[in-house]
Protein backbone atom coordinates (compact mmCIF):
# COMPACT_ATOMS: atom_id res chain seq x y z
CA UNK A 1 0.00 0.00 0.00
CA UNK A 2 1.17 3.14 -0.79
CA UNK A 3 1.68 6.06 1.72
CA UNK A 4 0.45 9.02 2.25
CA UNK A 5 2.28 12.06 3.42
CA UNK A 6 0.14 14.69 5.27
CA UNK A 7 1.12 18.10 6.54
CA UNK A 8 -0.82 19.12 8.88
CA UNK A 9 -2.26 22.93 8.17
CA UNK A 10 -0.97 22.47 4.18
CA UNK A 11 -4.68 23.71 3.16
CA UNK A 12 -4.75 26.25 5.37
CA UNK A 13 -1.60 27.73 4.62
CA UNK A 14 -2.12 27.75 1.07
CA UNK A 15 -5.53 29.32 0.95
CA UNK A 16 -3.61 32.20 3.68
CA UNK A 17 -0.57 32.58 0.99
CA UNK A 18 -3.09 32.93 -1.66
CA UNK A 19 -4.86 36.09 0.56
CA UNK A 20 -1.79 37.41 1.36
CA UNK A 21 0.41 37.05 -1.77
CA UNK A 22 0.27 35.12 -4.96
CA UNK A 23 2.98 34.39 -5.44
CA UNK A 24 4.16 32.68 -2.28
CA UNK A 25 1.49 30.29 -2.86
CA UNK A 26 2.48 29.57 -6.72
CA UNK A 27 6.25 29.33 -4.97
CA UNK A 28 5.16 26.35 -2.92
CA UNK A 29 3.19 25.32 -5.78
CA UNK A 30 6.62 25.27 -7.47
CA UNK A 31 8.80 23.55 -5.22
CA UNK A 32 6.02 20.71 -4.88
CA UNK A 33 5.65 19.94 -8.20
CA UNK A 34 9.47 19.67 -8.45
CA UNK A 35 9.07 17.50 -5.48
CA UNK A 36 6.81 15.10 -7.35
CA UNK A 37 8.29 15.16 -10.62
CA UNK A 38 11.11 12.70 -10.21
CA UNK A 39 8.16 10.07 -9.58
CA UNK A 40 6.59 10.75 -12.71
CA UNK A 41 9.98 10.27 -14.33
CA UNK A 42 10.27 7.03 -12.98
CA UNK A 43 6.95 6.20 -14.01
CA UNK A 44 7.08 7.28 -17.38
CA UNK A 45 9.95 5.08 -17.89
CA UNK A 46 8.61 2.32 -16.44
CA UNK A 47 5.46 2.32 -18.54
CA UNK A 48 7.62 3.59 -21.72
CA UNK A 49 7.61 0.17 -23.48
CA UNK A 50 3.61 -0.66 -23.43
CA UNK A 51 2.46 0.30 -26.96
CA UNK A 52 -0.19 3.24 -27.26
CA UNK A 53 0.72 4.84 -23.67
CA UNK A 54 1.24 8.49 -23.87
CA UNK A 55 4.01 8.91 -21.21
CA UNK A 56 3.99 12.36 -21.74
CA UNK A 57 0.45 12.65 -20.37
CA UNK A 58 2.16 11.69 -16.55
CA UNK A 59 3.12 14.66 -15.06
CA UNK A 60 2.87 15.92 -10.92
CA UNK A 61 -0.22 18.49 -10.62
CA UNK A 62 -0.71 20.46 -7.24
CA UNK A 63 -3.40 22.14 -5.45
CA UNK A 64 -4.73 23.27 -2.43
CA UNK A 65 -5.94 19.27 -1.09
CA UNK A 66 -2.22 18.52 -2.19
CA UNK A 67 -0.14 17.13 -4.97
CA UNK A 68 -0.68 14.01 -7.38
CA UNK A 69 1.21 12.03 -10.04
CA UNK A 70 -1.71 11.78 -12.91
CA UNK A 71 -2.04 10.93 -16.41
CA UNK A 72 -4.22 13.05 -18.56
CA UNK A 73 -4.41 10.80 -21.49
CA UNK A 74 -7.96 10.35 -23.33
CA UNK A 75 -9.65 6.58 -22.93
CA UNK A 76 -9.04 5.63 -27.18
CA UNK A 77 -10.55 2.35 -27.96
CA UNK A 78 -11.57 0.70 -25.15
CA UNK A 79 -9.72 -2.77 -26.08
CA UNK A 80 -7.96 -2.85 -22.71
CA UNK A 81 -10.37 -2.06 -19.97
CA UNK A 82 -7.51 -3.02 -17.20
CA UNK A 83 -5.22 -0.80 -18.59
CA UNK A 84 -5.82 2.09 -15.64
CA UNK A 85 -5.17 -0.90 -13.14
CA UNK A 86 -1.61 -1.81 -15.01
CA UNK A 87 -0.22 1.77 -15.08
CA UNK A 88 -0.99 2.27 -11.42
CA UNK A 89 0.57 -1.61 -10.31
CA UNK A 90 3.40 -1.21 -13.14
CA UNK A 91 4.27 2.47 -13.22
CA UNK A 92 2.95 4.71 -10.46
CA UNK A 93 2.70 2.54 -7.86
CA UNK A 94 6.63 1.38 -8.21
CA UNK A 95 7.26 4.44 -9.05
CA UNK A 96 6.43 6.35 -5.42
CA UNK A 97 7.50 3.42 -4.09
CA UNK A 98 10.95 3.56 -5.07
CA UNK A 99 11.03 7.04 -4.43
CA UNK A 100 9.72 6.97 -1.02
CA UNK A 101 12.77 8.10 0.85
CA UNK A 102 13.45 11.19 -1.31
CA UNK A 103 9.64 12.16 -0.69
CA UNK A 104 10.00 14.10 2.56
CA UNK A 105 13.10 15.65 2.13
CA UNK A 106 12.15 17.16 -0.94
CA UNK A 107 8.58 18.29 0.77
CA UNK A 108 10.79 19.35 3.56
CA UNK A 109 13.03 21.59 1.04
CA UNK A 110 10.26 22.86 -0.73
CA UNK A 111 9.01 24.79 2.34
CA UNK A 112 12.36 25.95 3.14
CA UNK A 113 12.91 27.43 -0.32
CA UNK A 114 9.67 29.18 0.14
CA UNK A 115 10.46 30.66 3.80
CA UNK A 116 13.80 31.74 2.45
CA UNK A 117 12.34 33.46 -0.86
CA UNK A 118 9.30 35.02 0.37
CA UNK A 119 10.96 36.28 3.74
CA UNK A 120 8.78 34.10 6.55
Amino acid sequence: MAETIRVKGYREAARALQRVNKGAKLALYAGLRDAADPIAQDARSRLSGYQGIKTSSIRPRVGVRGVYITQGAKKTSGLRPDFGSLQMRVGLLPAAYSRQDDIVAKVEEAFLLLTKTQGF
